[in-house]
């Protein structure tokens, strides 16, 4: 886990790996969601949101899959708060 300091005008700067990993350049536009349970989440936004969806339903688990392991996350993660 890496951490980062704010600057004062409020500025971040990802660590390296991170951006790396996860195709973030100079420009590139992230969405901030407060979770409303003291975490924020960073979420890169795609270029072209309409081209990035293309194919999201094709093959792959299903929707229920899907939402049965967000929820077996959802339950570790609590589990482990004091």
């Amino acid at each position: 886990m890496s951490t980062v300091h704010v600057s004062s005008k409020g500025q971040v700067v990802l660590p390296r790996d991170v951006r790396k990993r996860y195709g973030i350049k100079q420009g590139t536009r992230l969405e901030v969601i407060d979770s409303g349970r003291g975490t924020i989440v960073l979420v890169p936004v795609p270029a072209d949101p309409l081209a990035a969806l293309d194919g999201m339903l094709a093959g792959g688990e299903s929707t229920a899959e899907s939402i049965a392991e967000a929820r077996r996350l959802d339950a570790q993660r609590d589990a482990g708060r004091p």
